[in-house]
């Protein structure tokens, strides 16, 4: 036994672990390009003037990445 755990336990623990770090690194990975794709369109759209146009185009951004 290791810590309590017998083998068996400690690779079912390991496989469930890993299992969750591979999920968590898919959601990561969703997470940071939504971020990037909104920095950059962010960025793009400093070069609308008018403001009312830009407001729309913004909420547009936001309403796509929630």
């Amino acid at each position: 036994m290791i810590g309590g755990q017998t083998k068996e336990e400690v690779i079912e623990t390991n496989e469930r672990l890993r299992a969750v770090r591979v999920r968590l690194d898919e959601n990561y990975d969703t997470a940071k390009k939504a971020l990037v794709t909104l920095m950059g369109r962010y960025s793009e759209s400093k070069t609308e003037r008018n403001v009312f146009t830009r407001y729309a185009l913004l909420k547009a951004m936001i309403k796509v990445c929630v």
